[in-house]
C-alpha cells in the first residue's frame, strides 16, 4: 500500500480555501480537487467532488473506472448548482489516482496536475485543459508571452461545468522508489518545475517535503489557494 500525505494552504490573497484533498488508502484513491465559483460555491463543489468519487467506489458491487467516478462527481456538482442559486456555475478542477490491485489509473479534468519524480527526474503526467496549452502553445506564442498573457488563468474544462466532461485518462506503472505529487495549480502556478524538481529531491520525508512546497509557493506570492498530495510507491 503507498505512504501518502496531503497539505494545503488559503494561500497569501484569496480570503478562503477553495482546494481540497482526499487520501483514501482503503479505496486506493489519492484526489485533488481546486473548486471554483463564487461565495463558497467553489469550495462546495471540490468537497462534493471527492466525496461523489469515494461514494462511487465505496457503493459499487463490481469494479468501477476511475473515470465513470469523475463523470458521477461530475453530475452531482451540476445538480447542485441547478438546485442551489448560491451555487450557481460552481465547479472544479480533479486530478487523482485510483491504486487498485490491477495497477494505477490516473485521471484528470482542468488545470490541477500530476507529476511524477523517479531516477532523479520530474515527469509531467497530466496535460491542462487550459487556453495556454490548448490555443496558446499551439499557435505559437513564446512562453514569456503566456505567462503575462490575459488567458493565462482560462480553463477549458471542469467538474460540474460544461455539459460533457472530457477525462484525461492513463494507466501508470510506477517504479519501486517513485513518489507522485498531485498539486493545484497555486503550486504550479508560482513555483517552477526545476524548483519543485529541487525540494522533491532533497526532501525525502512526506511531511516535509509537502510543507517545503507550500512554503515555495507562498515566498513566491501565493496568489491562490495551493494544495499537494504526495504518493511514495
Amino acid at each position: 500500500m503507498p505512504e501518502a500525505f496531503g497539505l494545503t494552504d488559503r494561500g497569501l490573497v484569496r480570503p478562503i480555501n477553495q482546494d481540497a484533498f482526499l487520501i483514501d488508502p482503503q479505496l486506493g484513491l489519492y484526489l485533488v480537487a481546486d473548486g471554483m465559483g463564487g461565495a463558497k460555491a467553489g469550495e462546495r463543489a471540490s468537497a462534493l467532488a471527492l466525496e461523489t468519487v469515494a461514494a462511487h467506489f465505496r457503493d459499487a458491487d463490481g469494479e468501477v473506472r476511475l473515470d465513470e467516478a469523475y463523470r458521477a462527481a461530475h453530475e452531482a456538482v451540476r445538480k447542485q448548482a441547478a438546485d442551489d442559486f448560491c451555487c450557481a456555475g460552481m465547479g472544479t478542477t480533479l486530478v487523482g489516482i485510483h491504486a487498485g490491485p490491477d495497477g494505477v489509473d490516473l485521471a484528470s479534468a482542468g488545470d490541477s496536475r500530476a507529476y511524477l519524480w523517479s531516477g532523479g527526474q520530474l515527469h509531467a503526467l497530466t496535460k491542462d485543459h487550459s487556453w495556454v496549452e490548448e490555443v496558446g502553445r499551439r499557435i505559437g506564442l513564446a512562453e514569456d508571452v503566456l505567462k503575462k498573457h490575459p488567458f493565462r488563468h482560462v480553463i477549458t474544462m471542469a467538474i460540474g461545468v460544461d455539459t460533457v466532461l472530457d477525462v484525461r485518462v492513463k494507466q501508470l506503472e510506477p517504479a519501486p522508489g517513485s513518489r507522485l505529487l498531485l498539486c493545484s495549480d497555486g503550486l504550479h502556478g508560482c513555483v517552477p518545475d526545476d524548483s519543485i524538481a529541487e525540494i522533491l529531491e532533497s526532501e525525502r520525508k512526506l511531511e516535509s517535503c509537502a510543507h517545503h512546497l507550500i512554503e515555495a509557493s507562498i515566498q513566491a506570492g501565493a496568489p491562490d489557494n495551493i494544495t499537494v498530495v504526495l504518493v511514495d510507491f
